[in-house]
């Protein structure tokens, strides 16, 4: 005998199933704006998950994770302006390990977006401008020679006014490789003299984590 709990279950899903083939296939496939975020974090994992160590899924991810709230109200992704912005707000909360992967990932994670954006089904789809290699790089460059000075002279704010442009683009100069690529040996060596204050949320174990484990990184 069916219990009326597991009938009006089968009848539900009974009801579902009619009104799924009473629907148009394209509105039955789409999905809210808000469900972007879980979208793109699922498909990112089921296409990474065997190719990347679980330090560099995990950066990644969160580093998705910031990007789509970045551009949550866009309906075209500029990708430049998007990354510029976000480097800029994640600033010193992370090591330079963080930024380490990002390079080392760009290639792959822009090929995974572009690929990804537009063919999630939204009622109106994304678009996407790339943003190459070279072009993260020099983003990248110009975004630690400038997080330097901001940690080196953190309990100086007067002398951190000082910083010039020349003083910037010399630093630039210094961490990079003879082709114009970041040069992380060098990059490890300037940040190696910036403190770094850890995170205090303790409620956040997970992220401790992970940013510790960043931490321990070394090239």
């Amino acid at each position: 005998m069916v219990k009326q709990g597991s009938f009006a279950q089968s009848s539900s899903i009974k009801q579902q199933k009619n009104f799924r083939r009473r629907q148009p296939a394209k509105q039955m496939n789409q999905i809210d704006d808000q469900q972007l975020h879980d979208f793109l974090l699922v498909r990112y994992h089921l296409t990474q998950k065997h190719q990347q160590a679980p330090i560099v899924q995990e950066t990644m991810s969160r580093f998705l994770e910031m990007l789509i709230n970045e551009g949550d109200n866009e309906n075209h992704w500029q990708l430049q302006s998007l990354v510029t912005s976000l480097l800029q707000r994640i600033g010193n909360q992370v090591p330079w390990q963080f930024y380490y992967i990002l390079a080392s990932e760009w290639t792959k994670f822009t090929h995974f977006l572009v690929k990804e954006l537009p063919s999630v089904p939204l009622a109106r789809r994304k678009t996407i401008d790339t943003l190459s290699t070279d072009q993260f790089q020099m983003i990248l460059k110009q975004h630690l020679a400038i997080n330097w000075f901001m940690g080196q002279y953190a309990q100086q704010p007067e002398r951190l006014g000082q910083v010039t442009r020349a003083q910037i683009d010399a630093l630039e100069q210094g961490m990079s490789t003879p082709v114009n690529q970041i040069d992380w040996q060098r990059v490890q060596s300037l940040y190696s003299t910036v403190p770094l204050i850890e995170p205090q949320n303790g409620e956040d174990v997970a992220g401790l984590k992970w940013w510790q484990t960043l931490r321990q990184i070394k090239v």
